[in-house]
């Protein structure tokens, strides 16, 4: 059975919103996305809110370096930063990895790029008792 959720997360400067599935497991869902780069995405994987951080209430943010090939796929992903450390990482990082961009011309060339992205993590309107979201 399916539990509403309002599990807020913001992308760098993207919206997301949330969607439930069964279980404690939470999975975003993009509603808005405003990159202020000449780099557009083409393709976003949200990531998953670990269970860990839900259970204990945890909210946070990973600050990622992101290596863009020249066909606009990511070609790798490192952690910057973390807050708190060890939460949030591995699942910002295997999102970020599905991820697509629109490829880079430079004088009719495809050149491969760099781009920084922050996903910060937050829980919104999260009942502890009922163990659900409220609207």
């Amino acid at each position: 059975m399916k539990k509403p959720t309002s599990l807020m997360m913001a992308l760098g400067l993207a919206a997301i919103m949330p969607n439930a599935f069964a279980g404690s497991e939470h999975v975003a869902t993009k509603t808005q996305l405003n990159i202020t780069s000449t780099d557009s995405v083409i393709k976003s994987v949200n990531p998953r809110y670990p269970k860990k951080a839900v259970r204990e209430s945890i909210e946070g943010w990973v600050k990622l370096a992101v290596d863009v090939n020249k066909q606009g796929n990511v070609s790798k992903v490192k952690v910057v930063d973390a807050q708190p450390r060890r939460i949030f990482e591995d699942e910002a990082v295997k999102s970020m990895k599905q991820w697509q961009f629109k490829p880079k011309n430079i004088d009719g060339k495809l050149v491969p790029y760099q781009v920084s992205q922050t996903i910060k993590f937050e829980l919104k309107n999260f009942n502890m008792d009922t163990g659900q979201y409220e609207q």
